[in-house]
């Protein structure tokens, strides 16, 4: 399977998933490429207003999905959009830490482990990455992500018809590289990019990560999800759910 050139990607997905790394190989190979998070117009104005009360510009994300809306909600035939999906668990917990810089509450980086956990747990929606796709495919671009099979074995899919390509934040380097490569005609190598372990944050986050634990009830919704289901064997989201269990 080939696009016919020239060909344009955009890489439309939830945060901290690996999106990075997937935008700058596909910018290597020659690809124009685009990193967005969301096209959603109450979300990007959200976002703005927020960077702006800081005195502070809107991320470049953002400002770039306010600049290419109109055009990309058309899905020009040459263009294809691709997505990651991650733990949902884990995706909440690295945001959380990724805005700790920006707080104003006396929360940050050198707050003992324990404040950092109840701050997340006091203000965090887990379930909140669950509907992304309704918010954003579906209502933005008119595509029903929830409704294509995914090849749960490969961690990855391709769909032609939609020209869209779904992967999960796990599949190899090397998967990746190989489907990228196959969709666009040309040599694509996805290598890691924007490490969490090499974050400011990152000291924080491990003190966090190895004591935060969630009481069954919060979870179940999130592992018995369809999405989750939709992404992820039944055995690997047994093991993600007993990885954040109070009582494991």
């Amino acid at each position: 399977m080939r696009v016919a050139a020239p060909s344009e990607a955009v890489v439309y997905t939830f945060g901290k998933v690996g999106s990075t790394a997937v935008a700058g190989a596909l910018n290597r190979a020659g690809i124009l490429t685009h990193d967005i998070h969301s096209l959603d117009p109450a979300v990007l104005k959200r976002q703005a207003r927020a960077a702006l009360a800081r005195d502070a510009f809107p991320p470049h994300h953002v400002s770039l999905s306010m600049v290419l809306r109109d055009r990309l909600r058309r899905r020009p035939p040459h263009l294809w959009f691709l997505s990651l999906v991650r733990d949902p668990v884990a995706v909440r917990i690295s945001s959380f830490f990724e805005n700790l810089p920006y707080r104003s509450d006396g929360l940050g980086l050198d707050s003992p482990a324990e404040d950092l956990i109840d701050g997340f747990l006091a203000e965090v929606k887990l379930d909140y990455q669950l509907h992304w796709f309704d918010r954003e495919y579906r209502d933005q671009l008119g595509l029903d992500v929830a409704a294509l099979p995914f090849d749960r074995e490969a961690r990855v899919s391709v769909y032609p018809q939609e020209r869209l390509i779904l992967m999960r934040a796990d599949c190899p380097d090397e998967a990746k590289s190989d489907a990228l490569s196959r969709v666009f005609g040309c040599e694509v190598t996805v290598a890691r990019g924007n490490v969490g372990a090499e974050k400011p944050y990152a000291e924080a986050y491990a003190r966090a990560r190895e004591a935060i634990r969630f009481p069954d009830h919060a979870l179940a919704p999130i592992y018995g999800s369809a999405h989750v289901r939709q992404f992820w064997t039944g055995a690997e989201i047994d093991e993600m759910r007993t990885a954040w269990m109070t009582h494991p």
